[in-house]
């Protein structure tokens, strides 16, 4: 944001591979007017990614409570090329 109108970045890359230079066009100033829509939805925003942390910390995963009571999780059954079979692959016909 140091660039002065019509001032050209360095390159900028980004960890994917991209690479970017940034033209300086104009500059102004915004009135609080022009910057509420954007200033609220940033703050909207980071309320929502803040709130998300503590739902997103401690997921633990589960067979037990997918399966019925009394039934133990099974590992889904392959075939010899490493598909799961279907029930009539299971019946002793493997199509592989």
């Amino acid at each position: 944001m140091d660039l002065k109108p019509g001032e050209v970045s360095e390159v900028f890359s980004d960890p994917g591979g991209a690479h970017f230079i940034y033209k300086m066009i104009s500059k102004r100033t915004l009135t609080l007017e022009e910057a509420k829509t954007e200033i609220r939805a940033a703050i909207s925003s980071q309320r929502y990614r803040d709130s998300m942390k503590g739902f997103q910390g401690d997921i633990v995963f589960s067979d037990a409570y997918f399966n019925p009571p009394g039934k133990p999780a099974t590992p889904p059954q392959r075939n010899r090329t490493g598909r799961r079979k279907t029930p009539a692959t299971q019946q002793g016909e493997d199509r592989d």
